[in-house]
């Protein structure tokens, strides 16, 4: 018998990612497996899964805190069966502060001026009634 066969789906490689934590969706086989987990800093915390799901946000956030924009972050996935084989595969991903200014300070600003329009709008028609 062989080590489980590991396959990641999500997170693509060379994915752009911002500050939220990805979802990843790994194919895990093997007859014996025994357990699952990750790790996005080197093996410094392991983190053990039983389904599919998102990256731990605290440990992304830690992660994320720590590198600058355009650097990798290598999510590596392992697996170990009942009789001891183990093996794992990684999927890279790129910081990328662009994508989090649009989706979160960008949305800030669209519902802050989608406000100040809407109050305009209030108080002008206030005065035509």
């Amino acid at each position: 018998m062989g080590a489980p066969a590991i396959t990641i789906n999500n997170p693509g490689e060379n994915d752009l990612v911002g500050r939220t934590a990805p979802i990843f969706n790994v194919r895990i086989k093997d007859p014996n497996l025994d357990k699952m987990w990750y790790t996005i800093d080197g093996g410094i915390n392991n983190v053990i899964f039983t389904v599919n799901g998102s990256i731990n946000q605290v440990l992304w956030e830690v992660l994320w805190d720590s590198l600058s924009n355009g650097d990798s972050i290598f999510i590596r996935f392992y697996a170990n069966d009942t009789i001891r084989n183990i093996n794992n595969e990684f999927a890279t991903v790129i910081k990328d502060e662009v994508k989090e200014s649009i989706l979160g300070y960008n949305l800030i600003y669209l519902l802050f001026s989608i406000g100040l329009i809407s109050i305009f709008l209030i108080k002008k028609c206030k005065r035509f009634i």
